[in-house]
C-alpha cells in the first residue's frame, strides 16, 4: 500500500527552501565538488525538500533500541504546526 500527501508551497515553505538551500548545496558540493545546483543530485534535492518539512513539524524522525538493534520512527503529521 503507498499513500501520497500533498503539501502546498506556501510562503513559509519556500522561505525555508531558500534559507536551507546553500547549506544543502555545500553538502552536495562536498559530495560531487563539479555540481552547480542541488538539481544536479536527484537524492540532495530530495533532502531539501525533506529539511523543510522536518523544520516545519510535517514529519519527525526518532530512534529506539532493543537488543536486536535499533529502530527508526518516521512520522508524519498531517495536522502539523504551520507558524512559529
Amino acid at each position: 500500500m503507498r499513500k501520497v500527501y500533498i503539501i502546498r508551497e506556501t510562503k513559509k515553505v519556500s522561505d525555508i527552501l531558500d534559507n536551507t538551500y546553500n547549506e544543502v548545496l555545500a553538502a552536495l558540493r562536498y559530495r560531487n565538488p563539479k555540481a552547480q545546483r542541488l538539481t544536479d543530485d536527484d537524492e540532495m534535492s530530495q533532502l531539501h525538500d525533506m529539511l523543510a518539512l522536518l523544520r516545519l513539524g510535517h514529519i519527525k524522525v526518532s530512534y529506539a533500541e532493543d537488543d536486536d538493534g535499533r529502530f527508526m520512527f518516521f512520522e508524519i503529521k498531517m495536522d502539523a504546526p504551520t507558524s512559529s
